[in-house]
């Protein structure tokens, strides 16, 4: 039985290839019916679009302890998004927040993530941060967002290259769906009219993302020396406690 809720394997390369014992333990786990697994985070982990296709939507997604999938930092790409697409329109689906920053996209895969946040009830995040998705690309996410059935309620595009009028299609769009939250303070393309004075917002979002990024490993870090090392972490957090009062 599984009884574990978090499996945070953050740059580790055992998970780059499924055939290794890590990724195939944990395919194999995903399977078993005991598994409540609410996290996994596998970002930095050398993955390629071959993982998503050997995660199949039937292993992965009709797991429906599982709430939150981090696959940032991985050469993903347009096939390995297809996969999870198809993982993402399956009825039994309840993944609430999907993180792909980094994640080598284009807009050649817009179109079938469009149609599956048109299908999707239970995804409510979604982080595309640092990809080139462009206007196009943007443009048939925006046909998805305005879909009744997606429940959408935080998406983030920053360090995309669109043009001004993208920008302001995704500001009409927020005021359509009062629910969702869009940020997207991304680099205009060199040719929009608005590129010469978008610098300082790509400087401050490009802080933002990085600083984000970087919590995350530190409580990753932190809540695995917690649970796997407790007397470690009892020390660890004494030691700051001391910091901060002195």
């Amino acid at each position: 039985m599984i009884f574990k809720t978090h499996i945070l394997s953050s740059r580790n390369p055992l998970m780059k290839d499924h055939r290794t014992s890590a990724a195939f333990a944990l395919l194999q786990g995903l399977k078993d019916p005991n598994c409540n697994l609410k996290t996994i985070s596998l970002s930095s982990c050398k993955l390629s679009s071959a993982f998503p296709e050997n995660l199949s939507p039937k292993m992965l997604f009709t797991n429906e302890s599982l709430e939150k999938l981090d696959l940032s930092a991985n050469t993903l790409g347009d096939s390995g998004l297809k996969h999870l697409c198809e993982g993402l329109k399956h009825p039994h689906c309840n993944l609430q927040t999907l993180l792909l920053w980094q994640c080598h996209l284009t807009a050649a895969c817009c179109g079938d993530l469009s149609a599956a946040l048109s299908t999707n009830q239970s995804l409510t995040e979604l982080e595309l941060s640092g990809n080139e998705l462009g206007d196009s690309g943007i443009k048939l996410l925006c046909d998805g967002l305005k879909h009744p059935s997606c429940k959408l309620q935080k998406l983030v595009l920053c360090e995309n290259h669109i043009d001004e009028r993208t920008t302001k299609e995704l500001d009409v769009l927020q005021k359509i769906k009062p629910g969702l939250s869009i940020v997207h303070y991304a680099a205009l393309s060199p040719e929009s009219p608005g590129a010469k004075r978008s610098w300082m917002s790509l400087l401050l979002s490009q802080r933002y993302t990085y600083i984000c990024r970087a919590l995350s490993w530190i409580a990753e870090f932190l809540w695995y020396i917690s649970v796997m090392h407790w007397e470690v972490g009892l020390v660890l957090l004494l030691s700051m406690a001391t910091y901060w009062l002195l």
